[in-house]
């Protein structure tokens, strides 16, 4: 994929769990936020905005009357909303969705201060790019040592400042890469993590307990 552009700084956005927000522009509902402030952002770009609190009014709006999920709880930083056929996610106050159902078991998790990380693997992350030399640089580290750390994208892309709870991607790296002679294309395997708070991890998985 071409990536998106955060809306809130203006820098790249990877797409991965945890670390981006999107509100499509057709979400939106008379005035409840500028058309201009929908679209990708940095989840931290997000919650250092002012905007985090009216985007967590349009996606509760969405999820329960347009998708019709039911809320399961209601906690101090987030409400927990549950699918009769089985997703279960947690929204923000300040805007940020974290999807709980398909994060697997919270025992295998590797605990951190406040919380757990959960493993998460993408099988095929495409990114494209202007800039040939951020792509080369990915395939030469990686032909050189067999893999390469999703930081070192990060800090290529220029975001490495943009990453919300680094401790989630700093074992985090490219595992596999596509062979293929674009300077400008490349499709990666990627193997990161996933933050989740103390007071969610009652909620992943399964059955919630």
């Amino acid at each position: 994929m071409k990536h998106d552009d955060c809306t809130g700084c203006g820098l790249p956005v990877l797409e991965l769990e945890g670390q981006f927000e999107l509100v499509q522009p057709y979400e939106l509902q008379h005035d409840e936020l500028p058309l201009d402030q929908a679209g990708c952002w940095h989840t931290a770009c997000l919650l250092r905005s002012r905007f985090g609190p009216a985007w967590a009014a349009v996606r509760l709006r969405t999820y329960r009357d347009l998708r019709k999920y039911d809320t399961l709880a209601e906690l101090d930083a987030w409400t927990v909303l549950h699918h009769t056929q089985g997703d279960r996610i947690a929204l923000g106050r300040t805007g940020e969705l974290l999807r709980l159902a398909s994060l697997g078991s919270r025992r295998r998790a590797r605990k951190v201060l406040a919380g757990r990380v959960f493993a998460c693997v993408d099988e095929g992350y495409n990114l494209e790019l202007e800039d040939g030399s951020v792509i080369v640089g990915i395939r030469e580290g990686f032909a050189a040592a067999g893999s390469y750390p999703l930081l070192g994208v990060c800090e290529a892309l220029g975001i490495l400042n943009k990453v919300h709870h680094p401790v989630a991607l700093e074992r985090g790296i490219v595992s596999a890469v596509r062979q293929t002679e674009s300077r400008h294309f490349i499709t990666m395997r990627l193997e990161y993590g996933v933050f989740v708070p103390d007071e969610l991890l009652p909620y992943t998985g399964g059955v919630p307990t």
